[in-house]
């Protein structure tokens, strides 16, 4: 293995565990996580909640805020 591989991975280790890159959000969502949304179509039209990310086939997840929970 390359010196400069080594090298790269022992500038990552914190406490000998080897940080790996941070997944980035996918493009095109237009939402942070933990953003407050609120729900525009459906049953729960009108209701608020937290983009809590996607999930695969684009699906986006919301934790609802329902009766006045947090």
């Amino acid at each position: 293995m390359p010196d400069r591989v080594i090298e790269e991975l022992r500038s990552r280790e914190k406490n000998g565990i080897i940080q790996l890159p941070k997944k980035p959000q996918p493009a095109g969502s237009g939402f942070s996580l933990n953003e407050r949304v609120r729900v525009r179509t459906g049953v729960m039209r009108g209701l608020f909640g937290l983009y809590a990310g996607q999930r695969p086939r684009n699906r986006v997840a919301i934790l609802m805020q329902l009766l006045g929970g947090q």
